[in-house]
């Protein structure tokens, strides 16, 4: 028998036009989730509906609270009742600190979508996931715990959300949290930058099997070493994390990777 609206199960994945969003659509479609998604792009969204079954896409900058309220509105209205939330959605901009203009120009953006968007969308929807017995995934990095010289905010909001889901997890709110850690994906961002990376379609598998799998943490990939190497080689991993940048910036890093 067909599910109605309201006993379907709905993720809802944010940014899943591109990269390990776009693949975690296709894999949460596959499963026989109701999807739906969000991005800035109404064309992208289109040309995804049209090829993955299953999943509706809505225009979105959630990074703005009102757009917020509106898309909720309209994923209870079109798809159903939200039992999944995965906060993929996050920019990442390169500089220096000390480059004239550039933190304060780039500050508010980064903030917003990276930080403020995944807490304010689950906590708008931790009521009905916790009725449905759902999760909230939060996408953490590795640049939570190793900063990037050349990403200071990126790696601060990621390392704000990994403390907030922790501290979630703690709380237990009914709703179960989860954070997920990704390490160098083969993505948009990551673009020029690399190698051995990690294909979406094997991070969102890992994602989706890790939350499956009642897991509170879901290191994906190579972060799986992340907590040994923390304790035994912190500075060996913050100059490997940061080989490609600049000279003027990686020397910057005392030896531990982490300020004093």
């Amino acid at each position: 028998m067909a599910r109605t609206l309201g006993e379907a199960k709905v993720v809802l994945i944010t940014g899943g036009t591109h990269g390990v969003g776009r693949a975690l659509v296709e894999k949460y479609a596959r499963e026989g989730w109701r999807v739906a998604t969000c991005s800035r792009r109404e064309e992208e969204l289109r040309t995804l509906e049209r090829e993955v079954s299953g999943a509706r896409g809505f225009v979105c900058d959630v990074g703005r609270a009102e757009e917020r309220r509106r898309l909720l509105e309209a994923v209870r209205r079109e798809v159903g009742p939200v039992q999944g939330l995965i906060n993929n959605a996050a920019i990442q901009h390169a500089y220096g600190v000390s480059e004239a203009g550039a933190l304060e120009d780039r500050l508010d953006e980064e903030v917003r979508i990276n930080l403020v968007a995944p807490l304010a969308l689950g906590h708008a929807v931790l009521a009905e996931v916790a009725s449905r017995g759902g999760f909230i995934a939060n996408v953490s990095s590795g640049l939570a715990y190793i900063p990037r010289s050349r990403s200071p905010v990126y790696c601060a909001t990621k390392a704000a959300l990994s403390m907030y889901t922790r501290s979630a997890l703690l709380q237990r709110p009914g709703a179960r949290f989860v954070e997920v850690v990704l390490p160098l994906v083969d993505t948009r961002m990551t673009a020029g930058r690399g190698s051995g990376k990690l294909s979406p379609a094997a991070t969102a598998e890992q994602i989706h099997d890790g939350i499956a799998s009642g897991a509170s943490v879901v290191h994906v990939g190579k972060t799986r070493l992340l907590p040994f190497l923390l304790r035994v080689a912190p500075g060996l991993l913050a100059r490997v994390m940061n080989r490609e940048d600049a000279p003027r910036h990686t020397a910057e890093l005392p030896a531990g990777g982490v300020p004093p």
